[in-house]
């Protein structure tokens, strides 16, 4: 297994945990840092990117988007 998608089965795993805890102790902050963590993780698996380089991309569409 490549390093991206272990840090992405990681991330997602990392991120479900979060969740679980948040929903336990319901705190929001944690559910949706849990969920980030979980998204980026699944976009890490498919896509072999790394974190930072995902956040970049999606920052810059988010940018554009801005533009329209």
């Amino acid at each position: 297994m490549n390093t991206m998608r272990w840090k992405g089965n990681w991330n997602v795993v990392k991120g479900k945990v979060k969740q679980a805890v948040s929903r336990i102790t319901e705190d929001e902050r944690q559910f949706i840092e849990g969920k980030a963590d979980e998204i980026f993780g699944r976009l890490q698996k498919r896509r072999g990117k790394n974190h930072q380089h995902l956040k970049r991309a999606l920052h810059d569409s988010y940018r554009r988007s801005l533009c329209v």
